[in-house]
């Protein structure tokens, strides 16, 4: 009886353990599509907001058009809460995402995808969360 309580309980914790590799950003591209579990880190140098304003976007490099970007995306609603923010305006709510990410280094764990644009380049790697309470501030 007591093999099967330490057998059950060692599945239990390993199931719970999930396992991240820390990688460069460079080397991003190589996990894309892979579903393997990965961190992260950069200093967010540009942001926005997807149109009609239900995503946001931080960016490892200034512009998002630079072939070396690595981005993050997550819903903005969830954001407001996680942030506190209660403003009416849109415009405002934004800006107050911007100013608790932009020039901060992040780290984010997730699985690598791409995501695409309308312009060229067409695609960048990025980790697409459901909740931004994944993304830890860490200066």
């Amino acid at each position: 009886m007591k093999k099967i309580f330490y057998t059950i309980s060692f599945f239990i914790i390993l199931s719970a353990c999930t396992k991240y590799s820390n990688i460069p950003i460079s080397e991003a591209y190589l996990y894309k599509g892979k579903n393997k579990l990965v961190s992260v880190e950069f200093v967010v140098q540009s942001s926005y907001a997807l149109i009609p304003g239900n995503y946001y976007r931080l960016f490892s490099t200034p512009s998002f058009m630079d072939k070396n970007a690595f981005a993050v995306q997550f819903p903005v609603g969830k954001a407001f809460k996680r942030l506190g923010i209660e403003s009416d305006s849109s415009h405002d709510k934004f800006l107050a995402i911007k100013a608790c990410y932009n020039g901060k280094l992040i780290r984010v764990k997730g699985k690598i995808e791409s995501i695409m644009f309308s312009s060229i380049p067409a695609e960048c790697p990025a980790i697409v969360l459901d909740d931004p309470s994944d993304i830890s501030i860490l200066d």
